[in-house]
């Protein structure tokens, strides 16, 4: 589970006050948000009617939670961090989330399976995920939604990909690096003096 190693990995980044720092640059060097907004645009462009982007554009809630998901299945984070129980969190968190917010596209959940107290965690995830399910259906009728299922899980997969292709890309920029014997400026710096 992630929370074994929360504490372990909180205790390596205290002792390594600038790893902070290289964190947030990797972040940036990947670009995994201009990643994201490239495969929408993409998506998006390259439909050919003008439907189809007011489509997308009303649906985007359900396309981004599904490409989350989607993207979460290729990257392995829902078998390291609890399953199940993620996957419906996530679903079922975006849509209550932005409906309690009162985003306009957020859909109110449908009662398709009430929700009580006397139910444990699982049950709550997955009839809340259900409900919220549903709350989609009916918002955007079955087109939207299919649409929307397909146009997550294909975002979510470019979205990977890229991921995987700029990682190689490092990997082999760095290993560049190290043959070429690249010094950093400090330590050029340092041999001279």
């Amino acid at each position: 589970m992630c929370v074994a190693g929360a504490g372990e990995f909180a205790g390596r980044i205290a002792r390594q006050p600038g790893i902070i720092v290289w964190i947030v640059i990797s972040i940036l060097m990947l670009g995994v948000p201009a990643t994201a907004e490239a495969a929408t645009r993409k998506l998006i462009g390259s439909s050919a009617a003008g439907d189809m982007v007011m489509l997308l554009q009303s649906t985007l809630p359900l396309v981004g939670t599904v490409m989350l998901v989607t993207l979460g299945f290729r990257m392995d984070w829902w078998e390291r961090c609890g399953g199940p129980f993620a996957v419906l969190g996530v679903i079922a968190g975006i849509g209550y989330g932005g409906y309690l917010c009162g985003l306009p596209t957020f859909p109110e959940p449908m009662v398709v399976w009430p929700i009580s107290n006397g139910h444990g965690l699982w049950e709550m995830l997955l009839f809340g995920t259900v409900n919220q399910l549903a709350g989609y259906l009916n918002l955007y009728g079955i087109t939207g939604f299919s649409a929307s299922i397909i146009a997550g899980v294909y975002l979510g997969s470019q979205a990977h990909a890229s991921w995987v292709a700029t990682m190689k890309w490092r990997e082999n920029f760095l290993e560049q690096l190290r043959e070429s014997g690249h010094q950093s400026p400090r330590e050029t710096r340092r041999r001279a003096a």
